[in-house]
């Protein structure tokens, strides 16, 4: 079996209006992805020994939606520390 290429490619996504959706969620959830590492380099020092494979990832999903809640912003557009913190969730 031989498969196929794509007509995907980098330049593509990063212009075609199609992808403008992907590319707003990229942007936000990288922002949030950021601020979930900072507050883990903040926090990790007192988790030492309370490690979880998962806390990264359940923390990263709870920032995400700091960000949804920004009512400044546009989508796309928004940030962290403009979102509420009491949309952060439990992790």
């Amino acid at each position: 079996m031989k498969r196929k290429k794509t007509p995907l490619n980098r330049k593509r996504v990063l212009t075609d209006p199609a992808f403008e959706c992907s590319r707003e969620n990229t942007a936000e959830f990288s922002r949030a992805g950021r601020a979930a590492r900072w507050l883990h380099h903040g926090i990790s020092p007192g988790l030492r020994n309370t490690a979880h494979r998962y806390a990264s990832g359940r923390l990263s999903k709870s920032m995400y939606k700091v960000p949804q809640s920004d009512p400044v912003n546009e989508r796309g557009e928004r940030k962290v520390p403009k979102g509420g913190v009491k949309h952060f969730g439990r992790i």
